[in-house]
């Protein structure tokens, strides 16, 4: 049976459409407010191994549909910036209805500057959702409900805004945690601190050097007789070199290298020292055309933190995750553009878990995991937006501590904004 859509956003959605045609013409506002709603197919939602069997009772495949409600806020204050987005979403499983759940998207921020050469940010954000299935052998295949809830709270301040010179220092606080048990090694706490110097010669290039530490710790990492937990803290310090270049007229460079070392107290054999960062180029060959590279290298939790394009939210332990994402955009009309995206990323993976019988401390491995999009959309107004994309995802394995497989994604979605 097909999944009913929530009663309170079923009875928003015609009054929505009803107002975004009657606003279609309005005048830019600092505000939105909106309703979305996405249907998507997965062939192997729980990213079950190949050639494995689902569980009883379990669907392999599945459609999930989901229902948002967005709002968002741009307000300039005199020389301060507002801005905040919320979206409030419901998602319904055709088959697996033991995932049903209810999240949302959060983040609120100012950008402020004073008359003495003075300025920074201060941002907020906060994400609920059902965490992505991955296939490991630490862990093994979790087929219910994994609720992720993340929170970010981060401060920049800057001196010297509108010399050549910028000194910047940086706090950042991040945490996740997760309701499945089975979990609890992997949810994180970090504090990021960051300290630096850029230097901008004209244009819109910028050089620039800096020093990082981080302080993070997995709190409930082993359990412990008589009840509780040992937690695992790590320390990360490194020293950053910054390079943004605009090449011509139509490319722009993006570099970050990261020269540090990371250490762990208790699982040492994620420890890392080397080179780490990204290198991103796009280019803009025509006014219809946008091509974006991006190489980067990573240690597991800042791949994590950052959005891997390919990882994409699931729960990285890596000791190293290297991704090469390439994508297209392309403006077929006024009001139809096109897409297309490559991303394939090779982790470098160790014990991250108690050791067992079956998996010593020295296991080790890799795994290389490739995937493939494609998507159009079409905006017929400023206030609607209709899409769909495919996808193709498949995972290739050397080593005791993943296992390999295959999925396809199909995914369509509209979008009403009142402005």
């Amino acid at each position: 049976m097909q999944p009913t859509l929530p009663r309170s956003l079923s009875r928003l959605l015609p009054l929505l459409a009803l107002l975004s045609s009657g606003f279609a013409a309005a005048q830019t506002s600092p505000w939105y407010i909106g309703a979305s709603q996405t249907v998507t197919h997965e062939s192997n939602l729980y990213r079950l191994a190949d050639g494995v069997a689902e569980p009883p009772g379990v669907s392999k495949s599945d459609t999930v549909y989901s229902t948002a409600l967005l709002g968002g806020l741009d307000l300039p204050v005199s020389r301060q910036r507002l801005y905040g987005t919320a979206t409030l979403r419901a998602s319904r499983f055709q088959d697996n209805d033991v995932l049903d759940n209810d999240g949302y998207s959060l983040r609120a921020g100012i950008d402020w500057a004073t008359i003495n050469r003075l300025s920074g940010n201060l941002d907020l954000s906060a994400n609920r959702n059902l965490a992505r299935f991955s296939t490991d052998t630490e862990i093994g295949v979790l087929t219910r409900q994994n609720i992720e809830d993340s929170q970010r709270l981060a401060a920049t301040v800057r001196l010297g805004v509108v010399t050549q010179y910028t000194a910047e220092a940086s706090l950042e606080y991040q945490r996740t945690d997760y309701s499945a048990p089975e979990y609890n090694s992997r949810e994180n706490r970090r504090t990021t601190g960051t300290l630096g110097l850029r230097w901008r010669p004209g244009g819109s290039n910028v050089f620039g050097a800096g020093l990082r530490h981080t302080d993070g710790e997995y709190p409930r990492f082993a359990a412990v007789a008589g009840g509780g937990f040992a937690a695992d803290n790590y320390t990360r310090t490194g020293l950053d070199l910054i390079a943004n270049v605009e090449v011509g007229g139509a490319s722009r460079i993006d570099t970050r290298l990261t020269l540090g070392r990371t250490r762990y107290d208790l699982a040492d054999q994620r420890d890392t020292s080397g080179v780490t960062g990204f290198v991103a180029w796009i280019w803009r060959p025509g006014a219809k055309l946008q091509l974006d590279t991006r190489l980067s290298r990573d240690t597991g939790q800042d791949s994590f933190f950052s959005g891997s394009p390919l990882i994409d939210g699931a729960v990285d332990t890596s000791r190293t995750t290297t991704t090469l994402r390439l994508r297209a955009d392309y403006a077929a009309t006024a009001k139809i553009r096109l897409n297309a995206g490559l991303s394939h990323a090779q982790r470098d993976l160790v014990r991250t878990l108690p050791p067992t019988a079956f998996l010593p401390v020295n296991a080790r491995g890799d795994d290389t995991t490739t995937e493939f999009t494609l998507g159009a959309t079409w905006e017929p107004t400023r206030s609607v937006v209709v899409g769909c994309d495919v996808g193709h995802e498949k995972r290739s394995v050397d080593g005791v501590l993943s296992l390999p497989y295959s999925a396809n994604r199909l995914s369509c979605y509209g979008q009403i904004f009142l402005r």
